[in-house]
């Protein structure tokens, strides 16, 4: 059995791709050193030598790993204590420390523009965040723990590569704004229903096939450059809608019950496989209609009726 200091020294040494050379026996007990009191010491040092206890985990962490991860982190001066806005965008981060998750107090917290890959599920500590933003970054999977953050109003996941939308989003009941534009995205759960409160949602340069339903208080709905081929008879339900773009989908026929959409203010469907249009739309105030590159070969009368239209696209 070797020594402890001997343990110490060799975990001193070692990097994670080297542990494949070790025996069982050995592996076993440098895990257990680098999870115990020696590292733990290192990493609560590292902060208590900047006056930021405040940031220190506790829990059952491999120490180890984590003092290394801190020590490359450049942007601890910018975490301050009982801060409420955190704006670390455009700084080249590839990992979030997961320290953050101690910041209780933050309103806002900008991440956008970096190389982030996985978020920690601590994230899912800060109960007053109110408006998150992770765009532009190289997230694959947001995690479950997001559904903690229920006073959020504001969220921001553009410009990643992200496959799927977790059921625990729907616990977000104050959600007012959901961007999740330029993913890899398929479907959208049946929870996002919940969010009574959300007005905008843009879900554009994706992969779905159904539009969402469920969601009556919505104003503004973006999903364009998806793979949508019928609108739902339901969608007329959302009378609260102001603009809605279905442009670059395969849609081929719109439903009369659009004409329900009393507040609708721009509609864009350019660049589908629309033959007919109702003449229902010529009860909406439209200001701005868009109907370019579609198969419509007649426009009806009823279109005249729309004076308040200041854009045109046929």
């Amino acid at each position: 059995m070797l020594c402890s200091d001997l343990i110490i020294l060799t975990c001193e040494y070692l990097k994670d791709s080297n542990y494949y050379l070790l025996n069982k026996a050995l592996y076993e007990s440098i895990i257990m050193v680098e999870k115990g009191a020696y590292w733990k010491k290192k990493y609560n040092n590292f902060f208590k030598n900047m006056d930021k206890e405040y940031l220190i985990l506790n829990g059952d962490y491999n120490w180890k790993r984590e003092y290394m991860r801190v020590i490359k982190f450049d942007y601890w001066q910018m975490i301050m204590d009982n801060i409420t806005k955190l704006d670390l965008s455009c700084k080249k981060i590839n990992n979030i420390p997961k320290e953050i998750g101690n910041l209780i107090n933050l309103n806002e917290l900008n991440l956008s523009g970096n190389r982030i890959k996985e978020i920690p599920k601590e994230i899912g500590n800060l109960i007053n965040l109110e408006v998150l933003s992770f765009f532009k970054n190289r997230i694959k999977e947001i995690p479950k723990e997001i559904g903690n953050l229920i006073g959020l109003e504001e969220l921001n996941f553009g410009s990643n590569q992200i496959k799927e939308i977790p059921r625990e989003i729907g616990n977000l009941i104050g959600l007012k704004g959901l961007e999740l534009a330029e993913n890899n995205i398929k479907e959208i759960p049946k929870e996002i229903g919940n969010l009574i409160d959300l007005r905008e949602l843009n879900l554009s340069y994706n992969r779905i096939i159904r539009i969402p339903i469920e969601l009556i208080n919505l104003k503004y709905l973006n999903l364009s450059n998806n793979q949508i081929k019928k609108i739902p008879m339901e969608l007329g339900n959302l009378i609260n809608l102001i603009q809605l773009n279905l442009s670059n989908n395969q849609i081929i026929m719109i439903p009369t019950e659009l004409g329900n959409l009393i507040d609708l203010k721009y509609l864009y469907l350019s660049n589908n496989q629309i033959e007919h249009i109702p003449k229902e739309l010529g009860k909406i105030d439209l200001e701005r209609l868009n109907l370019s590159n579609n198969h419509i070969e007649q426009i009806p009368k009823e279109l005249d009726n729309l004076i308040k239209l200041k854009k045109l696209g046929l």
